[in-house]
């Protein structure tokens, strides 16, 4: 997250932290290097690479702001909304869905599966991921 906070060397001075860590110039520059890098593996000669990043940051730093203007000049101002997906179910469908235990057979026959494997009348919960992760 990041937040802006009232510094001390002028009026309007402001603090620039991400995640509660004041950002350094230095640090600031790391990050704009390591993104004209990747623009550039990304967009190798003949495109523009990381060069298209910097022109664009220069603009917003000339005008002392993203506009919008420049958003669209850098084709920045298509964003589209973040997918949103529904909060996933802690328990699987054919867990939640079983009938409760009073209104299971108690004496449903076990019956055998082509696997090999015991099916049971009503299906087992899933097994943790610690023990899915070494089978």
């Amino acid at each position: 997250m990041i937040t802006f906070e009232k510094g001390k060397k002028a009026k309007d001075d402001l603090i620039v932290k991400i995640n509660g860590h004041q950002l350094t110039y230095r640090e600031l520059a790391e990050i704009c290097v390591q993104l004209c890098k990747n623009e550039d593996k990304i967009y190798p000669f003949p495109y523009q690479g990381g060069s298209y990043l910097k022109n664009f940051l220069v603009e917003c730093m000339d005008a002392r702001d993203v506009t919008g203007g420049v958003l669209n000049k850098y084709h920045l101002n298509e964003k589209k909304e973040p997918e949103i997906k529904p909060e996933p179910n802690p328990m699987p469908e054919s867990v939640s869905n079983r009938p409760k235990p009073e209104e299971t057979q108690k004496s449903s026959p076990e019956k055998k599966s082509l696997s090999g494997v015991i099916d049971f009348p009503v299906p087992a919960p899933p097994m943790p991921k610690s023990v899915e992760e070494k089978s």
